[in-house]
C-alpha cells in the first residue's frame, strides 16, 4: 500500500513516517504544491493531507485533487 503524507510540521512528518513505514510505501510532501506534483506522478492508496500549509494549503490541494479527477 502506498501513502503520501503532506505535512509542513518536519516533526510531525517524521514521526507519521516512521509509525507508518513498517508497513506502507510512505512518500512526503511539505506543502499543497509538492503533494499535488506527487499525486499527479503516483498513484496512493492514501493521502493524509494537513490543511493549513505553506505555498498551498490542505484545502486547495484537496480541490485540485478533485477537480483533476486525481482523487
Amino acid at each position: 500500500m502506498k501513502v503520501l503524507v503532506v505535512e509542513d510540521d518536519k516533526i510531525l512528518a517524521k514521526t507519521i513516517e516512521q509509525i507508518l513505514s513498517s508497513r506502507y510505501d510512505i512518500d512526503h510532501a511539505y506543502d499543497g504544491e509538492e503533494g499535488l506534483l506527487y499525486a499527479k506522478q503516483n498513484i496512493y492508496d492514501v493521502i493524509i493531507l494537513d490543511l493549513m500549509m505553506p505555498v498551498m494549503d490542505g484545502y486547495t490541494m484537496l480541490l485540485e485533487l478533485r477537480k483533476k479527477k486525481i482523487i
